[in-house]
């Protein structure tokens, strides 16, 4: 693992991901204790991590400043609206990762707030986590892009979905199972797309040509459901 390095995890669920490499997953909808204040919630995730009480206040003093959470601070966990509750989520996270230093990877599920807020909190993320790995999840790779750039987009097996030269990212998303989705990836192999994910979400590589109309043609040829099919990173 490279210490700092910032990844872009394009998926439905990075569960996954986090499981195969070990990382801490940010949790957002884990429950909180409600009728506690957000610093002392901070603290006895520090006090958890084994720091002593000067450290865990030290490092929350710290976190909490950066976190832009200083204004509620001292409220109650649940009187935070969405937003205040998904940086707290990532601070959360900050603290353990702070203890592991470069040790440990970070995984960030895509945030549960509206776009392109949730691109602030990645960046946040990544900047309370410096000196992890840090990956961030989306289910769209051009909500990434502007912050990892197109080589650091990965899949769920880790490997860049960034497109050979000359060719384009498709991303599509379908359903359906059996021969009708064996048969949609053998057609699309015939017109030379290289084919990355699935079963429901896939980034492909398609030479020039090739775009979503055809993508989109050898899906109901073949009797799928087409969710999505568009340019991956536009």
């Amino acid at each position: 693992m490279d210490d700092g390095r910032v990844l872009g995890l394009v998926a439905d669920d990075p569960r996954a991901y986090a499981s195969a490499h070990g990382a801490l997953l940010v949790d957002f909808d884990a429950p909180r204790e409600a009728r506690t204040d957000v610093r002392s919630w901070l603290e006895a995730a520090a006090a958890i991590e084994g720091y002593s009480a000067r450290e865990g206040k030290a490092l929350v003093d710290a976190i909490v400043t950066k976190a832009g959470l200083v204004a509620v601070a001292s409220g109650w966990v649940s009187a935070l609206g969405p937003p205040a509750r998904a940086v707290l989520a990532v601070a959360e996270a900050a603290v353990v990762a702070h203890r592991h230093g470069g040790e440990i990877t970070v995984v960030v599920p895509e945030p549960p707030i509206a776009f392109p807020a949730r691109n602030e909190l990645r960046r946040l993320a990544a900047s309370l986590c410096a000196g992890c790995e840090v990956v961030l999840h989306a289910r769209e790779a051009f909500e990434l892009v502007p912050i990892v750039g197109v080589d650091f987009v990965v899949d769920e097996s880790g490997g860049s979905i960034a497109p050979p030269v000359g060719m384009r990212s498709i991303h599509a998303r379908v359903f359906g199972a059996g021969e009708a989705y064996e048969g949609w990836r053998a057609a699309l192999t015939k017109l030379g797309v290289h084919i990355a994910g699935g079963p429901i979400t896939h980034v492909l590589a398609a030479p020039e040509g090739v775009g979503p109309r055809q993508i989109l043609a050898a899906a109901h040829e073949a009797g799928l459901d087409v969710l999505e099919v568009r340019d991956a990173f536009e």
